[in-house]
């Protein structure tokens, strides 16, 4: 072969490398855009979910889909927050890619990737793991969080892993306030009853259920409660009794709100017989007995509390010209009474934690709705 002809060829083979070599360079550069700003998960049925862990180096959460509402596993089933839940699943559900890379060991401490159980490494390496799963036990998602990415003093995402890919993904959102521990997840509203239809409240000392230590009631239906027989000072004109007290006892349950929740065990051991006793009274025949423990628990700003529900059909009052009716019927009674019996079974076998400001509302001392006034001296 001439030696001219070989470098034609030469030329024309350099020629197509480096159109070669352009050509994928241009395509992985297509590629790689086109990642940015898709979607992370693209057909992650939510409605199929009915059971999330959320495993972190603190604590494990699992929480279950049940008739008829989501429990948390780890607080005996009881009520999830739904908002909260729903809340995480739409923020996973949306998540777009910013950029990946490869997910090196060097990367995979660095941001925070490892796994959260692996107890044998530092826990600032360790990830959280959050994993959706369907009613046949099929994973549908299994993310795990790393560090968030600081931007200019702001989140400017946060890197994750996928359990199928070998790949660090940055992506658009943040987690950073995402709650690790089962108490977090639990409905924190225990119930709520309308102080408006509170008819009266009645507080008993420990072992005396016949005598209250004091009420307060509403005169009418549509009047603000009053303290009935308010202890009497040496000076009545500057005893006054102090009405923001008086209401904020009778909102305590508006709504009730409990940090945590123990097992029938710890009411076992916490004889709620020895504390006071807070009867709320409703006009519809509804009563709520509230049992506040007198002492906080080793943290110090925390309280026991249980809490139970009877119903006894109240008499209808009748106006003076109007045909009497009947004080009670079947059909009157019977379905608040079921209501009442039902709520009843949920909520009275437990023992509740609640914190300082919700223990302060159920007063013990009859002074404290006394508000001392003293006269200004005169210049």
């Amino acid at each position: 072969m001439r030696s001219k002809t070989f470098l034609i060829l030469l030329v024309i083979c350099v020629i197509l490398a480096g159109l070669s070599f352009f050509s994928f360079r241009q395509k992985k550069s297509h590629e790689t855009k086109s990642f940015l700003g898709a979607q992370l998960f693209t057909d992650l049925e939510i409605n199929e979910i009915t059971r999330i862990i959320i495993l972190s180096p603190q604590a494990e959460v699992n929480l279950k889909k049940s008739d008829p509402f989501w429990a948390v596993a780890e607080r005996f089933n009881q009520p999830a927050d739904f908002d909260q839940l729903i809340d995480l699943v739409k923020q996973i559900a949306d998540l777009k890619v910013g950029r990946r890379f490869e997910a090196s060991a060097e990367a995979i401490d660095r941001l925070g990737l490892q796994d959260p159980k692996d107890k044998s490494l530092p826990e600032k390496v360790r990830g959280i793991k959050i994993i959706f799963k369907n009613s046949q036990n099929k994973i549908l998602a299994d993310i795990l969080l790393g560090k968030i990415r600081e931007s200019s003093g702001s989140s400017g995402g946060q890197y994750i892993r996928l359990a199928d890919q070998n790949q660090v993904i940055l992506v658009d959102n943040s987690f950073r306030f995402i709650n690790k521990k089962p108490e977090e997840w639990l409905q924190k509203e225990l119930v709520t009853v309308n102080a408006a239809q509170i008819e009266k409240m009645e507080c008993f000392e420990p072992g005396n259920n016949s005598q209250p230590l004091y009420t307060l009631i509403r005169p009418e239906q549509d009047k603000d409660p009053v303290l009935l027989n308010p202890p009497k000072g040496k000076k009545p004109d500057q005893n006054k009794p102090d009405q923001n007290k008086i209401d904020q006892t009778f909102e305590a349950l508006d709504p009730l709100r409990i940090d945590d929740i123990k097992g029938p065990a710890d009411k076992e051991k916490t004889d709620f017989s020895e504390h006071y006793s807070f009867v709320y009274s409703l006009y519809n025949g509804i009563k709520y007995t509230v049992y506040s423990s007198d002492k906080p628990l080793a943290d110090k700003d925390k309280y026991y509390l249980n809490i139970s529900l009877s119903f006894t059909a109240p008499t209808l009052k009748q106006d003076k010209n109007e045909t009497k009716q009947p004080l009670k019927t079947e059909k009157f009674q019977e379905e608040p009474a079921q209501k009442t019996k039902k709520l009843n079974n949920q909520i009275s076998p437990w023992t509740y934690v609640i914190s300082t400001w919700q223990h302060e509302s159920f007063v013990k001392d009859i002074k404290k709705f006394i508000k001392i006034e003293s006269k200004t001296l005169s210049k």
